[in-house]
């Protein structure tokens, strides 16, 4: 079971393309109110993330709810992740989440033209000084730590660069995320092909002179083709996913959440709307009838399922953003011929 808690939506960086502002939705998360949602959700096994605004203003509040787990909850087992921008990552914070399996994954848009473009600090100066010394200090104590870059139009050209720079720099596992939010335009994937061709090269390089390197887009691809998991997975929304706002309203997922309620489907007292989940659900469904997906040839190994990435697109649920249909028709040829060349030299 993946549980995702919503600590705070305040922050302490001003990224141009954010989409979780302050204002968004109020309050901040208490430990009573994570530990009713753990009580009432938790399976054998889970996961619990923590999510902001800036998770690790909330560090205090992590180490109370991860050491509650282990007092309170011992016929479960839980592991827990957290994506930070890395301003407040410490020394003792990373031996502290080493020793409770705590997985950190820090937000870093690549070299330093890419990720000072948006990544600002509150005054509005660079923070790319700042958070290479953070990585340099995280990949010390937890190496396999992985590294999120949010692409951008703007960024785009900088892609292979940030790639290399980042295994030059010890970064073993690199995750992608376009920002569906922004205005892309077709010349914007023409160079987004050349540099994920430019990434596949390296990453075809460095597999058949033995090194293990993940770039995520190209490893999902490829192990969902291997593992015959190539059918649309559909978010598991109430049966092994549940995304908590600091109130303890329940939404279907992060992007979902919104001072408006909109696309509240319960909340921890009382449990899961079932007709408010089935009317999501059913909207969410009607991208299965979209006859632009139904003729395409990667229809069924496409995410034009992710209703997050379609709400942040296009505000609605079902209709497939520009961005992402035209990413996974560029990206889903690149990873086949990464998985065909190393399968040909049976890496």
């Amino acid at each position: 079971m993946i549980i995702s808690l919503n600590l705070t939506y305040n922050c302490n960086m001003n990224c141009g393309y954010c989409c979780y502002k302050t204002d968004k939705y109020p309050g901040e998360m208490t430990l009573e109110t994570a530990l009713k949602t753990i009580e009432k959700f938790a399976k054998e096994e889970n996961n619990i993330e923590f999510l902001g605004g800036e998770p690790l203003l909330k560090t205090e509040l992590i180490k109370n709810i991860i050491d509650s787990c282990k007092d309170r909850f011992k016929d479960k087992s839980f592991t827990y992740s957290l994506i930070t921008n890395g301003l407040l990552l410490s020394d003792d914070f990373v031996k502290y989440a080493i020793r409770s399996d705590l997985s950190i994954s820090l937000s870093l848009d690549g070299i330093k033209e890419a990720h000072d473009k948006f990544r600002k600090l509150k005054d509005g100066n660079d923070s790319w000084d700042i958070i290479i010394e953070k990585l340099k200090m995280l990949l010390e104590n937890s190496p396999y730590s992985p590294v999120l870059i949010t692409l951008n139009p703007e960024t785009v050209k900088y892609l292979s660069a940030s790639y290399k720079f980042l295994i030059d720099n010890k970064v073993d596992t690199v995750n992608l995320s376009l920002n569906h939010q922004a205005e892309w335009k077709p010349e914007d994937f023409v160079l987004l092909e050349q540099e994920l061709n430019i990434i596949a090269d390296y990453y075809i390089n460095a597999h058949e002179n033995n090194e293990v390197i993940v770039f995520n887009p190209f490893d999902s691809k490829i192990h969902a083709y291997i593992t015959s998991n190539i059918s649309k997975g559909r978010c598991s929304i109430d049966s092994d996913h549940v995304t908590v706002a600091p109130d303890g309203s329940i939404f279907p997922c992060i992007a979902f959440i919104d001072k408006n309620m909109k696309y509240q489907i319960g909340n921890i007292n009382d449990g899961i709307n079932t007709n408010k989940l089935n009317d999501f659900k059913e909207s969410c469904n009607a991208v299965i009838n979209n006859l632009d997906c139904v003729k395409c040839e990667f229809a069924d190994r496409c995410y034009n399922w992710c209703s997050c990435a379609n709400y942040l697109g296009t505000k609605t649920l079902s209709q497939i953003p520009f961005s992402l249909c035209k990413y996974e028709k560029i990206l889903i040829p690149i990873a086949d011929r990464v998985g065909n060349t190393l399968y040909e030299s049976k890496n």
